[in-house]
């Protein structure tokens, strides 16, 4: 983390570090596609900004995120990386800029249902995402080695996954929700969690002797349906 004050110990970098140099880039792709954009002066205008207000916010976030309530896992010896490694993953995750490009080439007015629509999104996603990590880091830290049961994990096993793909709809509504293109950052997300992440979570939590029993009072992801 940033706040350690040391970025690369051995001239490795963390998995974390890398999100948050990643993430801290996010207002500034947002900056440039706006100023680059194809659009007739002011026709973008919506759009434009209502994707740099939440894209750039999610960055920031994320870096005070993981300033206060990080993932633990991120920053562990094991996690780090030598700088081509580093590269190449971060070269991978570039495809998130694809959000504010695509909506600075996308001249079509936002319709007021699009923004009500995908700030909502937003907005519900972000709670379920933040207010989930941070239950997850404080429970873990006063009562490690314990199932997390209570809260938003009294529901749903992956809270934070779904607010996160609420978060990446929005974006995507924003960007251009008839431009397949825009989905592209989704299913990078969709593979970084549903075929990656959830299957390594979850064959984690079957040690606790109460996990089958949550498991079957709960849903994955999406409330009453999976």
């Amino acid at each position: 983390m940033f706040r350690d004050g040391c970025i690369f110990r051995g001239g490795k970098i963390s998995v974390g570090n890398l999100l948050e140099i990643h993430k801290l880039t996010w207002p500034i792709a947002c900056a440039f596609s706006w100023l680059k954009s194809t659009c007739a002066c002011g026709s973008e205008s919506t759009r434009m900004a209502t994707m740099t207000g939440l894209y750039s916010a999610y960055g920031v976030l994320w870096v005070l995120k993981s300033n206060t309530f990080y993932d633990i896992k991120f920053y562990l010896p094991q996690n780090y990386q030598s700088v081509t490694t580093a590269i190449i993953n971060y070269a991978s995750i570039s495809v998130y800029y694809l959000f504010p490009y695509l909506a600075s080439r996308n001249c079509s007015p936002l319709t007021n249902l699009d923004l009500a629509l995908s700030l909502f999104l937003y907005v519900v996603g972000g709670f379920l995402h933040y207010c989930a990590d941070a239950q997850k880091f404080y429970t873990l830290k006063y009562n490690p080695n314990s199932l997390i049961v209570e809260g938003l994990f009294e529901h749903l096993q992956h809270p934070n996954y779904l607010g996160e793909f609420l978060m990446w709809l929005a974006l995507a509504i924003v960007a251009g929700k008839y431009n397949v293109w825009s989905y592209i950052p989704v299913a990078w997300l969709f593979m970084g969690t549903i075929i990656v992440g959830m299957p390594l979570k979850e064959k984690s939590m079957k040690r606790y002797d109460n996990y089958e029993t949550w498991t079957k009072k709960t849903y994955r992801l999406i409330p009453f349906i999976w």
